[in-house]
């Protein structure tokens, strides 16, 4: 009697594919851990990853991760990321060098979770710029605090902030289309007049979060919908 099963060489063939496509997922969403290894902390020196190699810096599909080794990175090149994930337990600071490399991060977005027993603060002292609607984890367990100061934001895209951390916006930004700034939990905090957009009918949904404003310039929300639902 001749069987109805599917034939072994197909079977096989789609297990190939399915770990072919497994091995290229990992691939481009591994994260490439910092280690500081070679003492002049920038950012493209490949004695500064674990595994001596530097990831791609360039492409966009790379995920990121600051929290083993030293205090600082060097940003002497801009970096487009597909995410950046920020665990270190204690301070950590870009800090721009040269031209004014632009720090790029995709739909992965950005994750901050230190050791709940720090209280911290991640400095990005470099403009950062969305090319995905993404959402940005700051975490911190009371009574200890994690802060995520960035220099400025661009990128028109929606940006939602969720944990209990902070995210703190030093400078005025580029955005300019009306897109969303969602917070969920946690402190959005505004230290210049049009720190989250420039453009006057863009969005702040407070779902669950605060609005900090913490600048000592005139603020005027003329036209933005400050909508509270929690």
């Amino acid at each position: 009697m001749k069987s109805s099963g599917t034939p072994t060489a197909f079977l096989k063939a789609i297990g190939a594919l399915a770990i072919a496509a497994t091995a290229l997922f990992g691939q481009i969403h591994a994260a490439n851990i910092w280690d500081a290894g070679s003492g002049n902390f920038s950012i493209n020196t490949p004695q500064n990853w674990q595994g001596d190699s530097t990831p791609d810096l360039a492409s966009g599909t790379q995920i990121l991760s600051f929290g083993t080794g030293g205090s600082i990175a060097v940003l002497d090149t801009p970096v487009n990321a597909a995410g950046l994930v920020l665990n270190r337990n204690a301070d950590f600071n870009f800090i721009p060098f040269g031209a004014p490399n632009i720090f790029t991060l995709g739909s992965d977005g950005l994750t901050a979770t230190p050791d709940p027993a720090a209280t911290v603060t991640y400095l990005i002292a470099n403009s950062v710029a969305l090319s995905a609607n993404q959402t940005w984890t700051i975490q911190s367990l009371s009574p200890q605090t994690t802060t995520v100061r960035v220099a400025s934001l661009q990128g028109d895209f929606n940006l939602t902030k969720n944990g209990t951390g902070i995210l703190s916006i030093s400078e005025n930004g580029t955005r300019n289309n009306s897109n969303s700034a969602t917070v969920n939990q946690g402190i959005l905090e505004l230290r210049a007049a049009a720190s989250i957009n420039t453009n006057s009918n863009a969005p702040i949904l407070l779902t669950g979060g605060q609005l900090r404003l913490a600048n000592d310039f005139d603020t005027t929300f003329t036209g933005t919908n400050i909508t509270v639902t929690a």
